[in-house]
């Protein structure tokens, strides 16, 4: 495939819809159609022999760390017999499907994009996730005022029917997610699509005035702590190192949209607890309410729980891919079920690569590029803490691809973080002065 070929940034566009596809079939997304569809013709392609070698390290790290997790789903079947009688095993598939997807987004990318075609398709796949994350905003903010659950339901995995949904019990609190089950998993989105934002449309100040503000209204409207305590931050140290158009007027504009969508969901703040403090959870304090009772509770969903049944019954292996019906509240207690110490130990490496791919970027020359991939790491490992944030549902195929283009793919040593529009003055050969006769 010819380097300059504009089907890279197709089929990675291709992937970047998929994740916000609906359910094709119960337990089917259309992103999982997309992204193990395109991995399995990179392989029959025979493509990826001669590709994958020439990822960068930190690339080559992340997927040998994966086999490992992978390894360790398929052994930890071992102590999964230990612990039936005391916690029912969750879903095999599902398992797999969280480790094995990642991965063949990384495949499907290192494959298809190379350096020429890397800085165009990273464009592509961040305008595809900003313009996602508004109109789910917008989505959300009808679902305030309108019932959209006939139609949103095609979105939704639900084996017990609307009453039984996820989606319809956060939307009876007061969480409006759009297309998204869980508000952790829309927090997580919105935190990408803001980083996104950003360096897409450093550029254009209007344009990213008027995104942020979508965003925000969106991930305010989810109540999600994830997009408050973890990408909203992030995003904020985003806009003011990344390299583009800045200054006072600008910054003052961006926190005014910022502040009028506070104030347009205000309402919907307290119930994060924040302005009525005597709601706090009994027995855990501080910790436990702002974590949704994953830490510092005493709850069987609890972290600290997750962990002693790891502890007790099988720490090293973990119980495999069906891992428990236990909500997976934490990266590593997702890790460490599955796979046991060893997979809890396997998914920090996965992190420690993701920086020191980073630190590999800084090399390049490109402020941009690495101002966008130090937040993502930033906002994988925050989000981790809440929810697995490197195999959400439809969140991970959008954060794979956009590190993989980042940190995976070697950079063109002909980029650079010049503005559109403006040029590097091309080299004068300078004039002999030996006269010409």
């Amino acid at each position: 495939m010819s380097e300059s070929s504009t089907r890279p940034s197709l089929v990675c566009l291709l992937l970047a819809c998929a994740a916000f596809g609906p359910y094709l079939a119960p337990g089917v997304r259309t992103e999982q159609v997309a992204v193990y569809g395109a991995a399995l013709l990179v392989l029959l392609s025979t493509a990826w022999v001669t590709r994958l070698p020439q990822a960068t390290g930190a690339a080559q790290a992340a997927m040998s760390l994966m086999v490992v997790q992978a390894t360790a789903l398929c052994v930890g079947v071992i102590g999964a017999g230990q612990v039936q009688y005391v916690k029912a095993p969750g879903s095999a598939v599902s398992g797999f499907d969280n480790l094995l997807l990642p991965l063949a987004v990384i495949i499907s990318v290192l494959t298809l994009v190379g350096p020429a075609r890397r800085h165009a398709t990273l464009k592509t796949v961040c305008t595809v996730v900003v313009i996602a994350a508004c109109a789910n905003a917008a989505l959300a903010w009808l679902s305030t005022t309108t019932d959209v659950s006939a139609w949103l339901s095609l979105w939704w995995s639900h084996a017990g029917g609307l009453t039984d949904s996820v989606w319809v019990e956060q939307v009876e609190t007061g969480r409006y997610t759009g297309m998204f089950v869980q508000p952790a998993e829309a927090g997580e989105f919105y935190s990408v699509a803001a980083l996104a934002a950003v360096y897409r449309l450093r550029y254009r100040p209007v344009l990213l005035i008027a995104a942020i503000a979508a965003i925000t209204i969106g991930g305010l409207l989810s109540v999600s702590k994830v997009f408050l305590f973890v990408g909203a931050p992030v995003a904020v140290v985003q806009f003011f190192v990344m390299p583009g158009r800045r200054g006072l007027r600008y910054s003052i504009m961006a926190a005014a949209c910022y502040l009028a969508a506070v104030a347009a969901t205000w309402e919907h703040l307290d119930r994060l607890g924040i302005t009525l403090p005597t709601q706090f959870t009994e027995g855990g304090g501080d910790l436990n309410l702002f974590t949704g009772g994953r830490f510092g509770g005493a709850g069987p969903a609890t972290v600290a729980t997750g962990w002693e049944l790891v502890i007790t019954y099988s720490p090293i292996v973990g119980f495999g891919a069906a891992g428990l019906s236990i909500p997976y509240d934490n990266g590593w207690l997702e890790a460490a079920v599955t796979g046991g110490l060893l997979g809890a130990i396997a998914y920090t490496a996965v992190f420690a690569a993701l920086i020191a791919g980073c630190s590999r970027l800084r090399r390049t020359g490109n402020a941009a590029d690495l101002a966008l991939a130090f937040g993502l790491v930033a906002v994988a490992i925050g989000t981790s803490f809440g929810l697995p944030g490197t195999t959400a549902n439809r969140v991970a195929t959008v954060l794979w691809l956009l590190l993989s283009l980042l940190l995976f793919v070697r950079a063109d040593h002909a980029e650079s973080s010049t503005p559109p529009g403006r040029h590097r003055p091309s080299a004068v050969p300078k004039r002999s002065l030996t006269p010409t006769t």
